[in-house]
């Protein structure tokens, strides 16, 4: 799966959210983003929710993306 693909890789977070927002084929919701994480990376299902803990219901960031990206990026070591 391309997101996996991508986590592995060391993409950040808001590369990932432009990819999938950009997937015609995907809807892009917080619940499909979790559902995405858990099934499609691997990730526990507290990890995958705490990625979006500084994005709105719009997955548009609620911090400076830099934070975002920090925070991402501890979880996301978890998974390469």
């Amino acid at each position: 799966m391309r997101a996996r693909a991508m986590v592995k890789a060391g993409r950040p977070l808001s590369e990932i959210i432009a990819d999938l927002r950009s997937d015609e084929t995907f809807n892009l919701t917080p619940f499909n983003f979790i559902h995405l994480m858990v099934k499609g990376v691997g990730m526990s299902l507290a990890d995958a929710r705490a990625l979006l803990d500084d994005f709105a219901p719009e997955l548009e960031p609620l911090i400076p993306v830099e934070e975002t990206e920090r925070h991402a990026e501890t979880i996301f070591a978890r998974y390469r």
